[in-house]
């Protein structure tokens, strides 16, 4: 790779990062409102963990926080397409049932390759405090 290629990648990555880093707060903003949920039986601790995972990921492309495995970062990427995509196994507009798969597919998601991750970064994240 030249010269003038790697500078323009670099270029592009930081553009990336920029972004991606501007979408993460707002996510972590309106994640923030879910605050009052986190007491409420059966999804307090999704919602929880789902909190943690964003705030993860924005300190991680903010470069405060290191070595992420990818498979934290692919996990966090899936719930995040889930949560965006129309299309649901089990419509939304379906009163407190239409949320069920929603619920599901993050707890799995967040139980098979963030949860061990998400604690190593609520330990850091006191250290921090």
């Amino acid at each position: 790779m030249s010269e003038m290629e790697l500078s323009k990648f670099r270029k592009g990555t930081k553009t990336v990062a920029r972004v991606a880093g501007s979408v993460l707060d707002i996510i972590e903003i309106a994640t923030g409102k879910l605050e009052p949920l986190t007491k409420l039986p059966l999804v307090g601790d999704t919602i929880s963990d789902v909190q943690d995972a964003v705030s993860m990921m924005n300190d991680y492309v903010k470069g405060e926080y290191k070595n992420v495995p990818v498979k934290v970062i692919i996990g966090c990427a899936a719930i995040g397409v889930y949560m965006a995509l129309p299309y649901d196994i089990i419509p939304d507009n379906i009163p407190f049932i239409g949320f069920v798969d929603d619920a599901f597919v993050i707890k799995l998601i967040l139980g098979t390759c963030i949860s061990k991750e998400l604690d190593t970064y609520r330990l850091w994240k006191a250290q921090q405090a």
